[in-house]
């Protein structure tokens, strides 16, 4: 089985800046390859969905950055792409959750 190198902490390693550790990080709470699922991909597809009504050119630019996340995220080795995708899908839950709730409110009052 093939390794997953992260590239974050090398680049900054080369830069000679030192990494922060989080205060709870050890091997029982915390994967050091990926989190599950990943916030930084469910928050750029919040912002798409979020602005999807400014328009075609905000949707084209909030959705290259929502892809261009997800790439960068895989290819650093920060996260699997399953993290990637549980992400969105919370995303897009959470989306309709909120409008729904939100409708029902207007509606309602």
């Amino acid at each position: 089985m093939q390794s997953v190198d992260r590239i974050v902490p090398d680049v900054w390693g080369h830069l000679g800046v030192g990494t922060a550790q989080s205060l709870y990080e050890n091997s029982d709470f915390v994967n050091p390859v990926a989190a599950m699922p990943s916030l930084h991909a469910a928050f750029p597809l919040m912002l798409l969905l979020f602005f999807w009504s400014a328009g075609l050119w905000v949707r084209l630019l909030l959705g290259a950055y929502t892809l261009a996340m997800a790439f960068t995220l895989v290819y650093g080795g920060e996260h699997f792409v399953m993290d990637i995708v549980a992400g969105w899908l919370i995303a897009i839950a959470v989306h309709f959750v909120v409008t729904a709730i939100s409708r029902s409110r207007r509606t309602a009052s």
